[in-house]
């Protein structure tokens, strides 16, 4: 019984040393997570539940300096919210993160430039995360890679400037119908088309303004495989290469652009995992340009691509789910 009453005349200190903690529905909302986050103090007046609560989705519009940092220095997930996560890399380049036939594929580039960085954001959402975009534009970060599966939007941007200009002149266009007009209208205007995907229903072309690099010169349309690999011989006996394939809408797509004279690429389909054409490109020193899956023709497209006097270091990585992080390395 002492005990018991001891107990309750310590509670009751407690209640009115600080009443709000006994009471959480009327703790005041955080005003800034990045503020909370970085404090050297917890503020008063907010349980440790509170400091560890999701973002709320305006919060989650931007992402700070630090998250950036953070992410780019490690390898390893960055959960913002619920619906959204970052991985960062400095060591390797990740590219072609798409999903078919039930499983996710990308590939690894080992040849990276001195200050590399990337960030790969997954977004959890029936809509195009265009907030996240803007905020990678915000980061200068420069757009490469769109892509929507299994309920994930996808989006890929780093700092090499490789054909590529400047984030301010980069933008994002989506249309229903196929965008020819808006690869024509980039063309016009001595522009470059960097990415051309199909996402949850929609056509996604990322482009650049004024690219002083390379002129693009056509785009590939066939409702089949076999027949975009018939014509894509035609375009490398003038001298070209497909730059971007995808597939969307029961369309195979390839946007075309002068090639270098030591470049040679080839177009392969299969019915099933390309495990043999995939060594066969490796053992010759090449590297996958693209590798896509068709839903309608039940085929993975592969373009590969070789430079005389260039190794490409590259591995293929493919996982059921969406990978926390990318690796380990397959082959």
């Amino acid at each position: 019984y002492q005990r018991r009453v001891r107990a309750q005349i310590q509670k009751k200190k407690r209640k009115a040393k600080n009443p709000e903690k006994s009471n959480p529905v009327k703790a005041k909302p955080k005003k800034s997570y990045h503020a909370d986050r970085n404090s050297s103090s917890e503020p008063s007046g907010e349980s440790s539940a509170d400091q560890n609560s999701p973002r709320s989705f305006e919060e989650e519009k931007q992402l700070s300096e630090d998250e950036v940092r953070e992410a780019t220095e490690k390898l390893e997930t960055l959960a913002i919210g619920d619906n959204v996560k970052v991985v960062g890399s400095k060591d390797a380049q990740y590219t072609n993160i798409v999903y078919g036939d039930g499983m996710w594929v990308w590939l690894k580039n080992e040849n990276v430039p001195k200050n590399y960085k990337q960030l790969i954001v997954t977004v959890k959402s029936q809509s195009c995360p265009t907030d996240h975009v803007a905020n990678l534009w915000k980061q200068e970060l420069i757009l490469k890679q769109i892509e929507y599966g299994d309920g994930l939007w996808v989006l890929v941007a780093d700092n090499s400037t490789d054909f590529h200009f400047t984030t301010e002149k980069q933008s994002l266009n989506s249309s229903k119908e196929f965008p020819e007009h808006i690869i024509k209208e980039t063309w016009r205007n001595q522009g470059r088309i960097v990415y051309v995907s199909y996402c949850n229903y929609q056509w996604f072309v990322i482009s650049e303004e004024e690219s002083p690099y390379t002129l693009q010169q056509g785009v590939l349309i066939k409702t089949s495989l076999e027949g975009l690999i018939k014509q894509a011989k035609n375009i490398w006996n003038d001298t070209d290469r497909i730059s971007t394939l995808c597939y969307g809408n029961r369309a195979w797509v390839a946007i075309t652009e002068p090639r270098d004279k030591n470049c040679k690429q080839k177009i392969y389909g299969s019915g099933s995992w390309p495990t043999a054409k995939i060594k066969e490109c490796y053992a010759q020193g090449g590297g996958i340009n693209s590798l896509i899956y068709g839903e309608r023709d039940r085929m993975w497209g592969m373009v590969i691509e070789i430079k005389k006097g260039q190794e490409t270091k590259q591995l293929v990585n493919w996982s059921d789910e969406y990978p926390e992080r990318f690796h380990p390395d397959k082959q």
